[in-house]
């Protein structure tokens, strides 16, 4: 099952609300509780996680998806906050996906710090030298 980050989604250059607070600051404020809720429930069964995500994360969105819409009527379609809600809509579904299911994460970092240390490794080793210096730092 596909989940998208939602980091991907903070493209915003921090252009100014019309109450002054910056549209980062909003969104983020959003993005930051459904994060707090996710470390709440954490390591919880599946259908307990699922109960909290429909009681709380989905009102959560609802108001997210509210907001971005409202916003996006003020704005020059091309500023690129406008831009960014744009992006966010279109991957509205995928970002939506983890409220359906207990199972799944709201993204996956996880996977991405578990796979880090051999991204990170595969470019060491690319310049071991020599064959004998490969040879050398390959894992036995």
């Amino acid at each position: 099952m596909l989940t998208y980050a939602y980091q991907c989604c903070r493209r915003n250059k921090g252009a100014a609300g019309t109450d002054g607070q910056t549209f980062d600051d909003i969104e983020l404020k959003h993005i930051g509780e459904l994060y707090a809720i996710e470390a709440e429930i954490r390591g919880s069964p599946a259908d307990a996680r699922l109960a909290v995500r429909k009681t709380r994360t989905v009102p959560l969105m609802q108001s997210l998806y509210d907001w971005i819409q409202a916003q996006r009527k003020i704005l020059s379609r091309h500023s690129d906050t406008a831009k960014a809600f744009a992006y966010m809509l279109k991957q509205w579904d995928a970002l939506n996906l983890y409220c359906s299911s207990g199972w799944t994460e709201i993204d996956n970092n996880i996977a991405e710090n578990a796979l880090r240390g051999v991204a990170l490794g595969r470019k060491n080793w690319l310049f071991a030298g020599s064959d004998e210096g490969g040879e050398r730092a390959a894992i036995r």
